[in-house]
């Protein structure tokens, strides 16, 4: 990648503002909302007033890098943590969904539905036959299956750095984040 003055990949610079990526915009969104759902958590006594606090201040971290990336553009640590605070924000939100779906959702298993969902695609109930095959070799393949989520989208972002196609970059951290908040 290039140092210097460049904005962030998928930057909008106005004069006089801080710079926003289209993840810093997509981040505010979803911190946003949850904002807006996290008195449900905390009316249900399953989360304290630390929740929404903790988006609010995620999201002022958000704006306050961009608007540091904004003011000194050549600094490599504020440019580095901007371009990475992605990977903790996600994980973050992640780990928030424990308090907020059962707030927001009600007591209403899901579970019925998604059975007759797979009946309906696959013929068969999937879990059941799951079951059946279940060892414990495949549990530890599906495991290492599950990991490799994970570990993918790194492996892809890294080579998009290393090839310096910063227009591809920004695209897929967008749609990495966008893809992790819509599975949330």
């Amino acid at each position: 990648m290039r140092e210097g003055s460049e904005p962030p990949p998928g930057a909008v610079r106005r004069r006089g503002l801080a710079v926003l990526t289209s993840v810093d915009a997509l981040h505010l969104a979803v911190l946003l909302v949850l904002v807006l759902l996290s008195p449900a958590a905390v009316l249900s006594h399953r989360a304290g007033i630390w929740l929404p606090g903790g988006y609010l201040l995620l999201g002022a971290m958000i704006l306050a890098l961009a608007r540091a990336e904004a003011r000194v553009p050549g600094n490599r640590l504020v440019r580095a943590v901007h371009f990475w605070y992605p990977v903790v924000t996600v994980t973050l939100v992640f780990w928030s969904m424990y308090y907020i779906v059962p707030a927001v959702g009600g007591a209403t298993p899901r579970d019925e539905m998604l059975i007759r969902w797979d009946r309906a695609v696959f013929g068969f109930d999937l879990v059941g036959w799951f079951r059946e095959i279940e060892s414990p070799p495949l549990t530890d393949l599906m495991h290492v299956l599950y990991v490799l989520y994970f570990f993918l989208p790194l492996v892809l972002v890294l080579a998009l750095i290393r090839k310096g196609d910063r227009a591809a970059l920004g695209e897929t951290i967008f749609v990495l984040c966008l893809s992790f908040f819509l599975c949330y």
